[in-house]
């Protein structure tokens, strides 16, 4: 949390950025930092994957503990690529 001081500079930092380029100011205030969606897609995809095989190990080997955290991989890939999908209602 920023203190009133601290907003008050912010906000004098950003008039002076519009006065001075306000192209470069533009920039800055129209698109918000998210991460790429695709590149969430791929790291979800690689979660689940590697959960999934994990998983499967864990079968093979009649192993609780390598299937549940293989489970716990590939759920966390879902949601990750769940996160990642823009939806807008």
């Amino acid at each position: 949390m920023l203190t009133e001081h601290e907003r008050r500079l912010l906000d004098e930092l950003e008039v002076q950025l519009e006065a001075d380029d306000p192209r470069l100011a533009g920039l800055f205030l129209a698109t918000p930092a998210r991460p790429r969606p695709r590149l969430r897609l791929l790291i979800a995809l690689l979660l689940g994957v590697v959960g999934f095989a994990v998983a499967v190990t864990g079968l093979v080997m009649t192993n609780a503990v390598v299937g549940v955290s293989g489970l716990l991989l590939a759920g966390a890939g879902a949601c990750t690529g769940a996160e990642s999908t823009d939806t807008k209602v």
